[in-house]
């Protein structure tokens, strides 16, 4: 997914996505991962999600890993245009066996205001 693409679902694809794909949900190990020129960081429980703490957190290069995604979780990803993102997990779809197979998320990019 192209968190800075302007198309509705964000230019979703199977994996692999294009070079500008941001986040990918990856159906070898279930997990979700930052790619290429994008990093992803998982906050920490308490957290609220604001643009001060997605752009400050030091932990980035992560992966959230099957067994961790979960409704609830707050995800920053520093896109491949440089923008600060977040994702909030608002459902998780699993397969027979336990595994997620499907996870939906709210999203928030923010954009440097423009300079005159």
């Amino acid at each position: 997914m192209d968190l800075d693409s302007l198309a509705p679902d964000w230019a979703e694809q199977a994996a692999p996505g294009p070079t500008s794909t941001d986040v990918e949900f990856d159906f070898s190990d279930h997990a979700l991962t930052g790619l290429r020129n994008a990093d992803m960081a998982v906050l920490p429980p308490g957290s609220t999600g604001t643009f001060s703490e997605c752009a400050l957190e030091q932990n980035y290069g992560v992966a959230l890993a099957a067994h961790d995604i979960r409704p609830g979780r707050l995800l920053c990803d520093i896109t491949s245009d440089n923008r600060v993102a977040l994702l909030r997990v608002t459902d998780v779809q699993h397969d027979a066996v336990g595994t997620p197979d499907q996870v939906t998320f709210d999203a928030v990019v923010w954009v440097r205001p423009h300079k005159n």
